[in-house]
Order: structure tokens, then C-alpha cells, then sequence
């Protein structure tokens, strides 16, 4: 056990992290410190591969730290970044380190590895997905993830497969930011959907089932986010002829006032580990759609009661499903009203406690 949570309840610890950039992983670390920090423990953030600015506020309390330059990531640059972590993490001596990041936890471990320092790893994708390039990452994981102090998964389907790995995993949930709800806002006919654009995402599905509405009258849909994709789907937009009925917004920051506007969240990923994006709308008070991928949407919505789940990849249902939600303000109403549980499920203080009972901190 650590001397310091034992007998002061006070511990440091460090998250390690690729970067602080817009993300699902960087949004739950970040709530995740600052409500650490706010509870008295030292926290430092180890970004490891790109340098800048985190995207998400952080206490002032919170070591946000860096290499001064972002190695290439050929063998010398991986060494360089490696001694990087390892003097720093020795210079810090926390109690725990969690790694948030499939694809860079091996990386953390293999740093650390003969410093005596825990180690919690947390995958942040969806269970059994393919592994993420280059192959030996995965490989160097199965050798490496028995070796971790404990694994934290997002759900049950993700916890049974990373039992496989490693005797101690625990559920842990994504925690849920407070969500300001401003009041005395009319909720307009507009379908929303947030989340970053590229393939696993689902907005050209999206896109697709809105476009097969029968009566969609004055409803828009709103797309927020940025990606690679992006380009590709407003090609689309323009091939479905939805003009402008469809708005692409980019990154923004006001998106509690955006989804306190909106009538619909429309939720596509087609791979999800636990999604960020669906929790808030649901704290927002937002009737919500999603496809019934492999794990998350089915651990926070419970279909026909909290929301609509729709099996994955399947437009025709996915739009006749959304057409029911316009066609009726008291299913929306209904659906909303249980939704805002996730209030109570996903309160930061409750999941950071299940953080910190899990990593004795």
C-alpha cells in the first residue's frame, strides 16, 4: 500500500496520455484530475507524443507535463520519448500511473517497466475491436497487461474480454461532466449529433437514414465536429440533396447551449467504447437515437424507456425510428425525462470514487 493515501489520504497521481487534444479519452482524464485535484491529491497529466495546450480546462493545481519537443516516432525518437516518461515518472514518484490509451499503454508499461511504480491501464475502445497498427502493439500487450497493477474497463462486455489479460479488472464508467443546462431556452426541430468525423462514427449513415424522412417539414440536422471525413460527408450532403436542411458546424465549445436547443440527439458510431458525446446528451435532457453497436449505447440506454437503440448499420430502421421521435413530442418528452438518470449513474463523484477505491488511492 502507499504511505501517502494510508495515512494522509492524500496520493499522487499521474495519467498518462498521447496528447490533451479534443477527445473522448482527454475529456474523461481531464474530468478526472481536476475532480482529483479539487479533492486534495496531487495530479500530474504525462502527455507523451504531441506537444501544446490541452483542449479541456484544467485546475490550476494540475501538473500538465510535457516533452519540449514531439520526438518522430521512428526507434530514436520512441527511445527519447521513453527515457522522457521513465525520469520524469521517477522524478514525480507517484503512487499510481493509469495509461488511457490502447494504443500507447504497452508503450507506458514497457517505460516503466523495473520502477516499482503501479500501473493501471484503461483501454478506451470498443472490446474485440481489430487491433490498432503496428501488429507487435498488440502482441507486446497480452505480454504486458498481466504485468498491470489492474484494468479498467468501460463495461461488462469490455471487463469479460480484458479478464483474458489480467485477474484484476474493474467496471469502471466514464464519469460525467457537469452539464450546464441553461434555462429558459426553447428547444428548436433539430436533430444534433456530436463526435469526431471519420469512419467509425457513422454520420455518413446519419446522413443517410435523414435523408429517407418522409415529412421532415422545418427539422435541420446539425453535425458537430471535425475529421477527417469531413469533406467526404458534405459531398454526401450535397449528393442527398439535403441543402440546407443539414449544417456542419466544426469543433465547438458551447455545446451544452447546442444540445439545450435541440429536440434530437441522433448517435451513429457503428464502434464505441463508452461515448462521451451520448452521456452529456442524455444529462442534457435530450431525447436520443443510436445504433446498438458492439458495447456503450446499451450500457447507458435502456431501449424504448431512456432512448432508442437500433441495430447497427441498419438505415431503413435508423430512419423510421428517427421519423417516430418527429412525429411525436410526447415520446421525445417521455424518453428525455428518464434520460437525465445518467445524472445519478455517471456523477463524477460517484465514478471518481470508484476510481480511487479501485486504485487504493
Amino acid at each position: 500500500g502507499s504511505f501517502y493515501p494510508k495515512y494522509f489520504d492524500m496520493a499522487r497521481i499521474c495519467f498518462a496520455i498521447p496528447d490533451m487534444n479534443c477527445g473522448g479519452a482527454q475529456r474523461v482524464v481531464s474530468e478526472f484530475a481536476n475532480e482529483l485535484a479539487a479533492r486534495g491529491h496531487e495530479l500530474s497529466i504525462l502527455q507523451i507524443f504531441r506537444t501544446g495546450e490541452p483542449f479541456y480546462a484544467l485546475d490550476g493545481h494540475i501538473r500538465h507535463l510535457q516533452p519540449d519537443t514531439a520526438y518522430p516516432k521512428d526507434a530514436r525518437g520512441l527511445l527519447l520519448t521513453m527515457r522522457w516518461l521513465r525520469r520524469t515518472a521517477r522524478q514525480l514518484r507517484p503512487d499510481a500511473v493509469l495509461a488511457f490509451h490502447h494504443r500507447y499503454n504497452p508503450f507506458v508499461m514497457c517505460s516503466l517497466l523495473g520502477t516499482g511504480i503501479r500501473i493501471y491501464v484503461s483501454d478506451r475502445c470498443a472490446p474485440y475491436a481489430k487491433p490498432s497498427p503496428p501488429a507487435w502493439n498488440a502482441k507486446l500487450a497480452h505480454l504486458l497487461y498481466p504485468r498491470a497493477a489492474g484494468v479498467i474497463a468501460q463495461t461488462r462486455l469490455s471487463a469479460e474480454e480484458k479478464s483474458r489479460y489480467n485477474r484484476n479488472v474493474r467496471i469502471i464508467p466514464n464519469p460525467l461532466r457537469r452539464v450546464e443546462v441553461p434555462g429558459g431556452i426553447v428547444r428548436e426541430h433539430l436533430v444534433v449529433n456530436v463526435g469526431r468525423m471519420d469512419s467509425g462514427k457513422g454520420q455518413e449513415e446519419l446522413l443517410r437514414a435523414f435523408s429517407r424522412l418522409r415529412d421532415p417539414r422545418d427539422w435541420r440536422l446539425m453535425l458537430v465536429g471535425d475529421g477527417p471525413q469531413r469533406e467526404r460527408l458534405e459531398a454526401l450532403t450535397d449528393e442527398l440533396r439535403l441543402g440546407e436542411r443539414v449544417r456542419f458546424t466544426g469543433a465547438r465549445k458551447d455545446v451544452d447551449a447546442l444540445l439545450a436547443r435541440s429536440s434530437i440527439f441522433a448517435f451513429a458510431s457503428l464502434s464505441e467504447g463508452y461515448p462521451n458525446a451520448l452521456l452529456e446528451a442524455m444529462a442534457s435532457g435530450l431525447c436520443c437515437i443510436s445504433f446498438d453497436c458492439v458495447a456503450g449505447p446499451s450500457d447507458i440506454i435502456a431501449h424504448e424507456r431512456s432512448g432508442v437503440l437500433v441495430p447497427v448499420g441498419d438505415i431503413d430502421a435508423y430512419a423510421r425510428e428517427l421519423q417516430c421521435l418527429i412525429d411525436d413530442e410526447s415520446l421525445r418528452e417521455r424518453y428525455a425525462r428518464e434520460a437525465v438518470g445518467v445524472r445519478q449513474t455517471n456523477d463524477i463523484g460517484r465514478i471518481t470514487d470508484l476510481l480511487t477505491d479501485f486504485i487504493h488511492c
